[in-house]
């Protein structure tokens, strides 16, 4: 039996199977962890993704939504109305709105293997019709999925929320 000490604390003698449950342990808890890595690093991708499409939003960027969306993509806008990716992609080329900044709050990306699910607040300042700017809150839900290597935005869906009074 051997004493150990670590740094100003002694452990006392401890038999030898003993260090070998702690290593098991220790062992187990690095196995365990590797999963959530795994999925650490999907949720960065997803998440890096998602800024693109942002910033693609406000600059009305056409030519990122086509790397993204999927060719069966879905867009569900506030008033229920259903697009798809090409009537998607002409509408962000037109000039019926301007953006004039985007962000995103309440963030959050949940991954279920090949298929990821971000929901957040877009809050904007734009103007649609050539009306003065105004700040616009969005909620908004996106399904990306995982296919040949990639992933893209199969589903899109936003709700505008009403303005809180303080």
């Amino acid at each position: 039996m051997k004493r150990i000490k670590l740094g100003a604390f002694h452990v006392g003698r401890l038999k030898r199977w003993d260090v070998k449950r702690l290593i098991l342990i220790a062992l187990l808890s690095i196995v365990s962890a590797a999963p959530a890595l795994a999925q650490s690093k999907a949720e960065r991708e997803v998440l890096k993704l998602n800024k693109e499409y942002e910033e693609a939003i406000a600059r009305r960027d056409a030519t990122v939504h086509e790397r993204l969306f999927a060719a069966d993509y879905t867009y569900t806008p506030g008033n229920g109305n259903i697009m798809g990716r090409e009537e998607h992609m002409s509408f962000t080329k037109s000039a019926a709105v301007e953006v004039k900044s985007l962000r995103s709050e309440d963030l959050r990306v949940r991954i279920y293997g090949a298929t990821a699910v971000v929901t957040g607040m877009w809050v904007s300042v734009d103007r649609r019709a050539g009306r003065e700017f105004a700040e616009r809150r969005n909620r908004y839900l996106l399904v990306y999925v995982r296919r040949a290597g990639r992933w893209q935005i199969v589903a899109e869906q936003r709700t505008g929320v009403a303005a809180q009074n303080p």
